[in-house]
């Protein structure tokens, strides 16, 4: 009954005057005032704002706020939504990794998103390698590559910077993914590619291809040391925010383009 019910006002053309207003901002007025829009509604909003904007990103006072307005999105068919709420460095890897991939996305995150200072795009791009099913790569390359970004050998693969090889087979857990792969070897031809289950450590779904990086250094607190921040990965994006919030988020508002 829920998802009827979101269904059908979801048919409805209810924000044609924040249409309107988006399509009338321009570099001397970047910001339109709204009343406060809560739960499936704000969700349907964004629905709708993703017809014509590729980047989206939410900002909300809490974590556990993000969280359940995660859930709120995909009620309601968003596809692409990046929760961005643990700001560890292996979290952060891997979101910008799922960032870097996705043409069309959302985020969902705290004010602190704004604060984190980054690594630059290039010294992520230099540190991530792509691997491909049939790729070059040779199974002793693989090994010794994994070795070199100092992860750790072990039986099994159950969190990130940990890998294991046996037989024709090498299990590992990229900082830039969210999960562990397994890679099986015909000689020195990668026969499959398999996202497993670090728990049971079952294969559970076959992938073309696959991250490899190395641990963000030079961390200081929940920040690196890097001059870049989440606007030097998304070109242009609309930002839904508290004003209020975003005034005492300490970051230069002028130069946003938020609602």
């Amino acid at each position: 009954m829920y998802y009827d019910l979101v269904k059908k006002i979801s048919e409805l053309n209810l924000f044609q005057d924040i249409q309107k207003g988006l399509s009338s901002l321009d570099e001397s007025k970047n910001k339109l005032f709204v009343s406060p829009l809560y739960g499936v509604v704000k969700a349907l909003l964004v629905k709708k704002l993703l017809e014509k904007e590729d980047r989206l990103i939410l900002l909300l006072p809490e974590s556990n706020n993000a969280s359940e307005f995660g859930v709120e999105l995909g009620i309601v068919g968003i596809e692409n939504v990046i929760l961005i709420n643990d700001f560890k460095p292996e979290s952060i890897q891997e979101k910008l990794t799922q960032i870097s991939k996705t043409n069309k996305l959302v985020i969902v995150s705290t004010f602190s998103l704004l604060n984190l200072a980054l690594p630059s795009t290039e010294e992520i791009n230099k540190t991530t390698t792509q691997i491909q099913l049939g790729g070059e790569v040779t199974y002793d390359e693989l090994v010794e590559y994994l070795n070199l970004l100092d992860y750790q050998q072990d039986k099994f693969v159950e969190a990130p910077g940990e890998f294991s090889s046996r037989g024709s087979i090498i299990d590992f857990w990229s900082y830039s993914e969210s999960g562990p792969v397994r890679l099986e070897f015909d000689g020195d031809f990668i026969e499959s590619i398999r996202q497993f289950d670090p728990e049971s450590q079952r294969s559970i779904e076959k992938v073309d291809t696959i991250t490899l990086a190395g641990k963000l250094k030079n961390l200081k607190g929940n920040q690196t040391n890097g001059d870049s921040d989440i606007f030097d990965y998304l070109k242009n994006p609309l930002i839904i925010a508290s004003d209020f919030e975003l005034k005492n988020s300490k970051i230069n508002i002028d130069e946003l383009n938020f609602q």
